[in-house]
């Protein structure tokens, strides 16, 4: 199991060793902590939003330990479609979630007190990778002071569902950290190194980091960039010819990549394939539409202001200026520029930059298949978790080595103390302001809509809240934009179908959820929705045929056999009406509703029986 063929000793002391902890280590730790708590502390008396409603508040699936097993066979959207091919694999995410739910029921703070300490978990591994990558607690500080303050951030963790990002860096840090030391001990030179080397187990180490990769690519899809991590720490260590040097860093690399075969198929059997396009682009276009993208991430990172979790960013057709030539000349300016800069490092620094750009550049590839993406999803500020770990680095290593005259503050250096303030000031500010955005829905898609107007998912997400708050005049004006502009857009045309329901203009729901229906025939729950407006028609036969079929496409949708239910008692058919609502009390027993029918029907079918008698 050698991972170092080729590499000299040099190479592999510069990756492993780190300095000893110490009390100003562990104080330093304790500050980048609190600071981060800190900045997000405000986020405690938030709502859920977005997606939370979904994945958290109206899921039935992490209300009970018994839908564990299903965590590992299904989407995350498999409670609301079961039809809907998915492309998130989670079930790590789910545990996560099934876990808050049985602590905290449904109480917010807590909530978003552990998606806090998920990312402070993180910051700290931060801390502990920069120490060991730079050699400096000082830059390691500086680093992680950047991860965990940075702006970006604000989407995954303001956001109790963008937990998905701290939980992948959970696992993902200590998979990267125990491969660092299955490579310290399997490259071992010297008698004493390789004496010390037999008490680390590598065996042990190098299984303990296979384990957190699993628990990682669990968590979310971009851990699979873990074999080219690999591979490149060894290259950017390695030593020698060309072929031999890839050939020395390919050989652990394959211990991961083997490793993610398996997953893949699982992956690929529960989501039937590996992911399911949304946007019918051409590779041409994709490709075209990098240079956008990439940009995009490289001014959030360089100036993160101005955040949304929405933002207008298309597909490069056709071809401009400003999406495509001006963008690829900055980012070749800035390849340029940090190519010409690490010519003029020592060794030892230009393996410590292009460790970090290793991990600032590689977790974005896994986003760069934009045809998974639907139009105007394309980025988003939380793809950018992992690789501000690469800018803190950077940031850290070059801050750490600012030396600039003799004053001193607290034992630093005037300049780079200032420096750092300022740097830990400005980014605090920025996350501060920004995160309040993610307090309310109402906020959180006002908000979208100033930074990307043209947004169709922050628009009906808005008409969404102002139909729930009973605006329904202005809900209808926003989802009649949105189907104008995508007379195809299934969720805007739907949500206006249960707007109607709400204000009792069946006629109007009917018509409209017949549309929504014409558009994805799958969909279960639409049918009762359409059974709703059909009962409240009077149109009780018809009704009971919506529910049915809606049952046809999942027996276990949650509320289904209560709307069978409730039809059929309509019709004055008891008996079965009970068998309906004891059905959807075996299915889903929090449905209280149910059981509450369930008693009263089988009073009164037992008072009639003694009335008949």
């Amino acid at each position: 199991m050698s991972a170092g063929t080729g590499q000299s000793a040099a190479g592999h002391k510069a990756v492993s060793q780190a300095p000893a902890i110490s009390l100003s280590s562990r104080l330093l730790v304790l500050a980048v902590a609190g600071m981060t708590f800190l900045a997000y502390i405000g986020t405690l008396g938030y709502e859920y939003v977005y997606d939370d409603r979904g994945q958290i508040v109206d899921n039935p699936f992490i209300q009970s330990w018994s839908y564990l097993p299903r965590y590992f066979t299904d989407h995350v959207w498999g409670h609301i479609d079961p039809t809907m091919l998915g492309n998130y694999y989670r079930p790590m995410f789910l545990i996560w979630l099934l876990l808050n739910r049985t602590l905290f029921g449904l109480s917010s703070p807590w909530w978003h007190l552990t998606t806090i300490l998920a990312h402070i978990g993180v910051t700290v591994m931060v801390f502990a990778l920069g120490r060991r990558l730079l050699k400096n607690v000082s830059a390691a500080a500086i680093a992680a002071l950047v991860f965990g303050l940075h702006p970006t951030h604000i989407e995954s963790v303001a956001w109790i569902s963008g937990v998905t990002d701290p939980l992948l860096g959970l696992f993902f840090i200590p998979s990267f950290w125990f491969y660092l030391n299955w490579r310290e001990a399997t490259t071992s030179k010297s008698k004493a190194d390789h004496k010390a080397a037999l008490t680390r187990q590598p065996a042990f180490h190098l299984a303990l980091s296979l384990a957190f990769l699993v628990l990682a690519m669990l968590s979310k899809e971009t851990a699979l960039v873990m074999p080219g991590l690999v591979f490149g720490t060894e290259w950017i260590y390695g030593e020698g010819p060309l072929v031999r040097r890839a050939i020395a860093a390919a050989r652990p690399a394959m211990w991961y990549a083997v490793l993610i075969v398996p997953y893949l198929v699982v992956r690929s059997l529960v989501l039937k394939g590996l992911g399911h396009e949304q946007s019918p682009v051409s590779l041409l276009t994709t490709v075209k539409t990098w240079p956008s993208v990439l940009w995009f991430y490289v001014t959030h990172l360089v100036w993160p202001v101005n955040l949304s979790c929405f933002y207008d960013l298309d597909f490069a057709t056709p071809l401009g200026l400003m999406n495509f030539a001006l963008p690829l000349a900055g980012l070749m300016i800035i390849a340029g520029g940090l190519w010409l800069i690490s010519r003029r490092l020592d060794r030892e620094t230009r393996c410590m930059v292009a460790m970090a750009c290793l991990w600032l550049a590689l977790p974005i590839l896994p986003v760069l298949n934009l045809s998974v993406f639907a139009n105007g999803e394309l980025v988003h500020d939380r793809y950018l978790y992992l690789p501000v770990i690469g800018l803190g680095l950077l940031v850290g290593l070059g801050l750490s080595r600012l030396q600039a005259g003799a004053a001193q503050l607290f034992g630093q250096p005037a300049l780079r103390f200032a420096a750092v303030l300022l740097l830990v000031l400005g980014l605090g500010f920025a996350t501060v302001s920004q995160h309040q955005y993610w307090a309310s829905e109402l906020l959180l898609f006002q908000h979208g809509l100033t930074v990307a107007p043209n947004s169709r998912i922050a628009k009906t997400g808005l008409a969404n809240v102002l139909s729930d708050r009973g605006y329904f005049d202005a809900a209808i004006g926003l989802y009649d934009e949105v189907v104008e502009r995508y007379p195809t857009n299934w969720k805007a045309i739907n949500n206006l179908g249960c707007t109607y329901l709400k204000m009792g203009r069946f006629s109007d729901a009917e018509a409209t959820l017949l549309r929504g229906i014409d558009i994805r025939p799958q969909v279960p729950k639409q049918y009762i929705s359409l059974s709703v407006a059909l009962q409240e028609s009077g149109r009780l036969a018809e009704a009971e045929r919506a529910a049915d079929y809606a049952l046809s496409l999942d027996a276990n949708g949650y509320g289904y056999h209560y709307q069978r239910g409730d039809v059929l008692e309509a019709q004055g058919r008891l008996a079965e009406a009970l068998a309906a609502y004891q059905q959807e009390v075996s299915r889903h027993p929090d449905f209280t509703k149910a059981g509450d029918k369930a008693a009263a029907l089988q009073t009164r079918i037992a008072t009639e029986k003694r009335g008949v008698k």
